[in-house]
Protein backbone atom coordinates (compact mmCIF):
# COMPACT_ATOMS: atom_id res chain seq x y z
CA UNK A 1 0.00 0.00 0.00
CA UNK A 2 1.54 3.28 -1.10
CA UNK A 3 1.60 6.42 1.00
CA UNK A 4 0.82 9.88 -0.37
CA UNK A 5 3.41 12.34 0.90
CA UNK A 6 4.90 15.75 0.18
CA UNK A 7 6.96 18.20 2.25
CA UNK A 8 5.04 18.55 5.53
CA UNK A 9 2.20 16.24 4.43
CA UNK A 10 1.72 12.49 4.84
CA UNK A 11 -1.40 10.38 4.24
CA UNK A 12 -1.93 6.70 3.36
CA UNK A 13 -4.67 5.74 0.88
CA UNK A 14 -8.24 5.92 2.17
CA UNK A 15 -11.34 3.87 1.43
CA UNK A 16 -13.71 5.92 -0.74
CA UNK A 17 -17.18 5.12 -2.07
CA UNK A 18 -19.32 7.26 -4.38
CA UNK A 19 -22.79 6.60 -5.78
CA UNK A 20 -24.48 9.10 -8.12
CA UNK A 21 -28.04 9.10 -9.46
CA UNK A 22 -27.48 10.03 -13.11
CA UNK A 23 -31.18 10.23 -13.89
CA UNK A 24 -31.37 13.52 -11.98
CA UNK A 25 -29.25 15.19 -14.66
CA UNK A 26 -32.23 15.06 -17.01
CA UNK A 27 -34.10 17.25 -14.51
CA UNK A 28 -31.21 19.74 -14.27
CA UNK A 29 -30.32 18.64 -10.75
CA UNK A 30 -27.47 16.82 -9.04
CA UNK A 31 -28.26 13.79 -6.88
CA UNK A 32 -25.62 11.87 -4.94
CA UNK A 33 -26.80 8.75 -3.17
CA UNK A 34 -23.73 8.12 -1.07
CA UNK A 35 -20.29 9.58 -0.31
CA UNK A 36 -18.35 7.50 2.21
CA UNK A 37 -14.76 7.74 3.42
CA UNK A 38 -13.15 5.57 6.08
CA UNK A 39 -9.77 4.97 7.67
CA UNK A 40 -8.37 8.45 7.06
CA UNK A 41 -4.94 9.24 8.53
CA UNK A 42 -3.40 12.63 7.77
CA UNK A 43 -0.28 14.13 9.36
CA UNK A 44 0.71 17.72 8.61
CA UNK A 45 3.88 19.45 9.80
CA UNK A 46 3.59 23.10 8.85
CA UNK A 47 7.26 23.73 9.66
CA UNK A 48 8.27 21.46 6.75
CA UNK A 49 5.81 22.91 4.24
CA UNK A 50 7.04 25.49 1.74
CA UNK A 51 5.87 29.04 2.48
CA UNK A 52 2.73 30.08 0.65
CA UNK A 53 2.51 33.23 -1.41
CA UNK A 54 0.74 36.14 0.33
CA UNK A 55 -2.84 36.67 -0.77
CA UNK A 56 -4.31 40.15 -0.89
CA UNK A 57 -7.73 40.35 0.71
CA UNK A 58 -10.41 42.14 -1.25
CA UNK A 59 -13.61 43.53 0.18
CA UNK A 60 -16.28 41.88 -1.98
CA UNK A 61 -19.24 42.97 0.16
CA UNK A 62 -21.85 40.68 1.72
CA UNK A 63 -21.57 37.00 0.79
CA UNK A 64 -24.54 35.47 -1.00
CA UNK A 65 -24.67 31.71 -1.50
CA UNK A 66 -27.04 30.21 -4.02
CA UNK A 67 -27.11 27.23 -6.36
CA UNK A 68 -28.55 27.49 -9.89
CA UNK A 69 -29.80 23.90 -9.75
CA UNK A 70 -31.00 21.64 -6.91
CA UNK A 71 -28.34 19.56 -5.14
CA UNK A 72 -29.21 16.50 -3.07
CA UNK A 73 -26.71 14.48 -1.03
CA UNK A 74 -28.62 11.61 0.48
CA UNK A 75 -25.74 10.40 2.67
CA UNK A 76 -22.27 11.64 3.55
CA UNK A 77 -20.40 9.40 5.97
CA UNK A 78 -16.97 9.44 7.61
CA UNK A 79 -15.58 6.59 9.71
CA UNK A 80 -12.32 6.42 11.64
CA UNK A 81 -10.82 9.81 10.77
CA UNK A 82 -7.52 10.89 12.32
CA UNK A 83 -5.87 14.21 11.47
CA UNK A 84 -2.79 15.67 13.15
CA UNK A 85 -1.61 19.21 12.39
CA UNK A 86 1.59 20.00 14.27
CA UNK A 87 0.73 19.41 17.95
CA UNK A 88 -3.06 19.38 17.47
CA UNK A 89 -4.87 16.09 16.85
CA UNK A 90 -8.48 15.58 15.73
CA UNK A 91 -10.20 12.21 15.48
CA UNK A 92 -13.76 11.20 14.58
CA UNK A 93 -15.20 7.74 15.03
CA UNK A 94 -18.41 8.17 13.01
CA UNK A 95 -20.08 11.07 11.21
CA UNK A 96 -23.07 10.99 8.89
CA UNK A 97 -25.28 13.65 7.35
CA UNK A 98 -27.13 14.63 4.20
CA UNK A 99 -28.34 17.82 2.59
CA UNK A 100 -30.80 19.35 0.18
CA UNK A 101 -29.82 22.66 -1.40
CA UNK A 102 -32.08 24.63 -3.72
CA UNK A 103 -31.39 28.27 -4.55
CA UNK A 104 -30.77 29.91 -1.12
CA UNK A 105 -32.43 27.17 0.94
CA UNK A 106 -30.06 24.66 2.55
CA UNK A 107 -31.44 21.82 4.66
CA UNK A 108 -29.26 19.39 6.60
CA UNK A 109 -30.99 16.08 7.18
CA UNK A 110 -30.58 14.38 10.59
CA UNK A 111 -26.87 14.46 11.36
CA UNK A 112 -24.91 12.27 13.76
CA UNK A 113 -21.43 12.81 15.20
CA UNK A 114 -19.95 10.18 17.51
CA UNK A 115 -16.57 9.96 19.17
CA UNK A 116 -15.07 13.37 18.42
CA UNK A 117 -11.73 14.13 20.09
CA UNK A 118 -9.87 17.43 19.71
CA UNK A 119 -6.52 17.32 21.50
CA UNK A 120 -4.93 20.76 21.80
CA UNK A 121 -1.37 21.34 23.01
CA UNK A 122 -1.11 22.35 26.64
CA UNK A 123 0.16 25.87 26.09
CA UNK A 124 -0.32 27.03 29.66
CA UNK A 125 1.65 24.11 31.06
CA UNK A 126 4.58 24.67 28.70
CA UNK A 127 4.67 28.39 29.49
CA UNK A 128 4.56 27.68 33.21
CA UNK A 129 7.51 25.30 32.93
CA UNK A 130 9.58 27.91 31.08
CA UNK A 131 8.90 30.73 33.55
CA UNK A 132 10.22 30.44 37.10
CA UNK A 133 8.09 32.53 39.40
CA UNK A 134 9.77 34.01 42.49
CA UNK A 135 8.44 32.87 45.81
CA UNK A 136 6.59 35.76 47.43
CA UNK A 137 4.56 35.41 50.57
CA UNK A 138 1.31 37.13 49.66
CA UNK A 139 -1.38 37.39 52.29
CA UNK A 140 -4.48 35.41 51.44
CA UNK A 141 -7.57 37.57 50.87
CA UNK A 142 -10.44 37.06 53.24
CA UNK A 143 -13.12 34.81 51.74
CA UNK A 144 -16.65 36.12 51.31
CA UNK A 145 -19.50 34.52 53.23
CA UNK A 146 -21.27 31.73 51.35
CA UNK A 147 -24.53 33.68 51.11
CA UNK A 148 -22.83 36.69 49.52
CA UNK A 149 -20.93 34.45 47.10
CA UNK A 150 -24.15 32.73 45.95
CA UNK A 151 -25.88 36.09 45.51
CA UNK A 152 -23.05 37.40 43.33
CA UNK A 153 -23.06 34.18 41.31
CA UNK A 154 -26.77 34.18 40.43
CA UNK A 155 -26.92 37.93 39.83
CA UNK A 156 -24.88 37.46 36.64
CA UNK A 157 -26.40 36.06 33.41
CA UNK A 158 -25.76 32.37 32.88
CA UNK A 159 -24.74 32.83 29.23
CA UNK A 160 -22.81 35.75 27.75
CA UNK A 161 -24.58 38.14 25.40
CA UNK A 162 -24.60 36.77 21.87
CA UNK A 163 -24.42 38.90 18.75
CA UNK A 164 -26.71 38.40 15.78
CA UNK A 165 -25.34 36.01 13.17
CA UNK A 166 -26.51 36.57 9.60
CA UNK A 167 -25.92 33.64 7.27
CA UNK A 168 -25.74 34.11 3.49
CA UNK A 169 -28.57 31.58 2.98
CA UNK A 170 -31.61 30.04 4.64
CA UNK A 171 -30.34 27.25 6.90
CA UNK A 172 -32.43 24.45 8.37
CA UNK A 173 -30.74 21.80 10.52
CA UNK A 174 -33.39 19.17 11.16
CA UNK A 175 -31.43 17.50 13.97
CA UNK A 176 -27.77 17.36 14.98
CA UNK A 177 -26.95 14.67 17.54
CA UNK A 178 -23.53 14.40 19.14
CA UNK A 179 -22.23 11.71 21.47
CA UNK A 180 -18.91 11.56 23.30
CA UNK A 181 -17.52 14.91 22.15
CA UNK A 182 -14.27 15.71 23.95
CA UNK A 183 -11.84 18.63 24.00
CA UNK A 184 -8.51 18.24 25.79
CA UNK A 185 -5.62 20.61 26.38
CA UNK A 186 -5.34 23.22 29.10
CA UNK A 187 -8.92 22.26 29.97
CA UNK A 188 -10.72 18.95 29.57
CA UNK A 189 -14.33 19.21 28.37
CA UNK A 190 -16.58 16.26 27.54
CA UNK A 191 -20.09 16.45 26.08
CA UNK A 192 -21.81 13.09 26.43
CA UNK A 193 -25.02 13.91 24.56
CA UNK A 194 -25.98 16.92 22.43
CA UNK A 195 -29.09 17.71 20.39
CA UNK A 196 -29.20 20.80 18.18
CA UNK A 197 -31.90 22.10 15.83
CA UNK A 198 -31.53 25.28 13.77
CA UNK A 199 -33.88 27.16 11.49
CA UNK A 200 -32.68 30.49 10.10
CA UNK A 201 -34.21 32.52 7.31
CA UNK A 202 -32.93 35.73 5.82
CA UNK A 203 -35.09 38.80 6.14
CA UNK A 204 -36.55 40.23 2.92
CA UNK A 205 -34.37 43.35 3.19
CA UNK A 206 -31.25 41.15 3.41
CA UNK A 207 -32.30 39.14 0.36
CA UNK A 208 -32.45 42.32 -1.75
CA UNK A 209 -28.90 43.35 -0.89
CA UNK A 210 -26.34 42.87 -3.68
Amino acid sequence: MSVTSSPGWRSPPVSFHLSVRLRCLWDSSLCVNDIALRDIYVAVDTKKMPPSAPVEEEDSGPLNLSTPYPITLSRVALHNVNVKIDDTAVSVRDFSTGLNWQEKNLTLTPTSLQGLLIALPKVAKVAQEQVVEPKIDNPQPQEKPLGETMTDLFSQPVLPAMTDVHLPLNLNIQAFRGEQLRLTGDTDITVYNLLLKVRQYRRPDEARRP
